[in-house]
């Protein structure tokens, strides 16, 4: 157990039965560090948002509908909540996508 101030985080090997929860973490965390990147690019070239939390919320919201887009071009849309939708946590499929962070 590896433990930095409130965080902690166990560090334990990977798991196929909880692969989803590795997958959406993963995303999740190289999302952060792209948006961390391009708003440090933003401030030293003096372009762009500044804003980090729009930003993330941006690239999750754009790389969701592009999976929902594919997903419903091969006819499959439930499948996107078996990849993507654990727990509903960042999207819910109704008629339609609806992002919900």
């Amino acid at each position: 157990m590896q433990s930095s101030g409130r965080l902690s985080v166990r560090l334990s090997v990977y798991s196929a039965r909880r692969k989803n929860v590795c997958v959406l973490l993963n995303f999740l965390y190289f999302q952060a560090m792209a948006a961390i990147l391009l708003i440090h690019r933003n401030i030293v070239c003096g372009v762009g948002p500044i804003d980090l939390v729009t930003m993330l919320r941006g690239m999750i919201s754009a790389h969701l509908r592009v999976e929902y887009v594919c997903f419903s071009m091969k006819h499959d849309v439930v499948a996107i909540s078996n990849v993507w939708g654990l727990g509903n946590v960042l999207f819910t499929v109704g008629g339609s996508l609806t992002v919900c962070i």
